[in-house]
């Protein structure tokens, strides 16, 4: 029987108890503030190089993506009809990981586009463009007035996501490449469609350990606020998170890094091997052991086969835990790719990308 096993993403938890009920990460409500977090927090950077000069962070951080128009949250009834009846005026039109683009020609960039369109309809018939399976097409539903005067699709939709991972390396000129996998949608394992996106650094709050049939997690806060932001995503990809820094700030983090080369897949052998990580509160190598290379795996993200060895690690985490998605892997001194996925049953082991593949899926 194969193994379970699952993208390593992690949770945010807020600060100050208030609440954002349109996002939710691995079960932890995502709260914002405004706010700058001292650099002590998130640790030195380290450059690495090959045929382009690379870097790389082994550094927690939050990314934040907008939705390509209104994502689809599972649908269902929302209250109580005109004539007493429980009704859910979208049936079985609307699914759950559809993305509604426009209403009546509209287009929807948020959650209030839509409540202002349908609340203006005064219970007329309203056309959504909705894409569904890469196809586009035409729905029409009629909005019922609620108990509370209110009129409702009985729909709940999302316009941003986000969670913890950590960015991999960053280039001469400011790309960036996170996670070594895709942001799901949260609804149905799709790949999140997105119309760009940020990345900010996050804070340590909090680690649950991983241990058998129950994977851990990074718990981190984050600040929105400029002096937090840390780029722009531009694609979100099955072989990782991809965009660029920002530029005031990068000429300070190539001035204080250190640099490595880059090892095609094929100068990858089994043994010993490091990986970057901050789930400690300071960036710091961590041992692991590469166990298996699978040069032809069907699944891109999932060609290194890796034990954490470390006992510091181990004892701190149980392992791999979610939010280590992207941890950069190096081996004899250059990076090789990048943590993607825990087994399920056994914390202590999981997958990588090769970095190489990170590379190609950021051209």
């Amino acid at each position: 029987m194969a193994e379970e096993e699952i993208e390593v993403n992690g949770g945010v938890v807020g600060d100050e108890g208030v609440t954002a009920p349109h996002e939710f990460v691995g079960g932890n409500a995502i709260f914002r503030k405004e706010g700058i977090i001292d650099e002590a927090d998130v640790g030195k950077l380290l450059r690495l190089d090959l045929a382009h000069v690379l870097s790389e962070m082994g550094l927690q951080h939050q990314k934040h993506a907008q939705t390509l128009g209104l994502l689809v949250d599972p649908a269902g009834g929302f209250g109580v009809s005109q004539n007493g009846q429980s009704v859910n005026p979208a049936g079985e039109k609307i699914k759950t990981g559809d993305y509604i683009l426009a209403i009546d020609g509209k287009e929807l960039k948020h959650k209030e586009d839509m409540v202002k369109a349908v609340s203006e309809s005064k219970g007329k018939p309203l056309t959504l463009s909705v894409l569904r399976d890469e196809s586009e097409k035409e729905v029409t539903l009629t909005p019922v007035e609620s108990k509370m005067g209110a009129y409702l699709l009985g729909i709940w939709v999302k316009d941003d996501q986000a969670g913890v991972g950590t960015m991999t390396y960053f280039t001469d000129t400011g790309e960036f490449g996170a996670l070594g996998h895709g942001m799901g949608n949260g609804e149905n394992g799709e790949l999140l469609l997105i119309d760009g996106g940020d990345i900010y650094y996050s804070k340590l709050m909090g680690i649950e350990k991983g241990q058998k049939g129950s994977p851990g997690e990074v718990k981190g806060a984050i600040y929105y606020g400029a002096g937090n932001h840390l780029g722009e995503v531009e694609s979100n990809t099955g072989r990782g998170m991809f965009g660029e820094m920002d530029t005031e700030d990068l000429k300070d983090y190539m001035a204080d890094t250190n640099a490595y080369e880059v090892a095609h897949k094929q100068e990858i052998v089994k043994g010993n091997a490091q990986i970057f990580s901050q789930v400690s509160g300071e960036r710091k190598l961590y041992d692991v052991e590469i166990t298996y290379i699978d040069y032809l795996s069907v699944d891109n993200n999932k060609g290194l086969h890796i034990t954490v060895t470390d006992p510091e690690l181990l004892e701190l985490t149980g392992g791999i835990v979610q939010g280590m998605s992207g941890s950069p892997v190096i081996q004899n001194g250059r990076l090789v790719g990048a943590v993607t996925h825990v087994l399920v049953n056994d914390p202590t082991r999981g997958y990588g990308i090769f970095i190489e593949n990170m590379l190609e899926a950021a051209e």
